[in-house]
């Protein structure tokens, strides 16, 4: 379970960074904000955190498909670690000296 996870967590956490400013689909993510409702930004592309529940349960169908215990236990624990990981970047951009202002990553 921990696997399966870390495999979901590192996943929603990599389509977040590449729609991320400089990056190779942020065009996607300006289109996504011009043409979705404000209420669908974070579970879509603005935050990995509340990505999680949607993105992981698409790739823990394709997957695994284990069971529905399983599947609750593995997209929580997917979804604490990308706390842990979004914590642990915004202390990284607000730490490093070439930024000069605070980003929140949403």
């Amino acid at each position: 379970m921990i696997e399966h996870a870390l495999i979901i967590s590192l996943t929603v956490l990599f389509v977040y960074m590449i729609c991320t400013e400089g990056m190779i689909f942020h065009f996607v993510y300006k289109w996504f904000k011009t043409w979705l409702p404000q209420y669908l930004w974070k579970p879509i592309f603005s935050c990995p955190i509340c990505m999680t529940p949607y993105y992981g349960t698409i790739i823990y169908l394709i997957l695994y498909k284990i069971s529905w215990i399983d599947w609750t236990f593995t997209i929580t624990t997917a979804g604490g670690l990308n706390c842990v990981f979004v914590y642990l970047l915004e202390i990284a951009h607000n730490t490093n000296p070439k930024n000069n202002k605070e980003k929140n990553f949403d």
